[in-house]
């Protein structure tokens, strides 16, 4: 079976989740693009979600927008999973 996914790059977390209510239902899974946020409030971004996401924090050598100084410290102020690691 197909699974689509959709990246949305919005400037902030109001935008990011009107992106993300706006999508049509056949999108399966939203891949929300933290290294495009000039804020981002991950807790209400999560909470407001209807389908599974992708969160990705792309460093600019992967496509992205994050230089690698912010890649290290959006790295150390990662959050942290059930089994205490890292969230990438």
């Amino acid at each position: 079976m197909t699974r689509l996914c959709v990246a949305l790059v919005e400037k902030g977390t109001d935008t990011m989740l009107e992106a993300m209510r706006g999508l049509p239902r056949e999108v399966d899974m939203v891949e929300l693009r933290l290294d495009a946020m000039a804020s981002c409030e991950l807790e209400r971004l999560l909470s407001g979600r209807d389908r599974p996401v992708i969160v990705s924090n792309r460093p600019e050598r992967g496509g992205g927008l994050l230089r690698p100084a912010g890649a290290r410290a959006a790295r150390r102020a990662a959050p942290r999973g059930r089994a205490g690691r890292r969230v990438r």
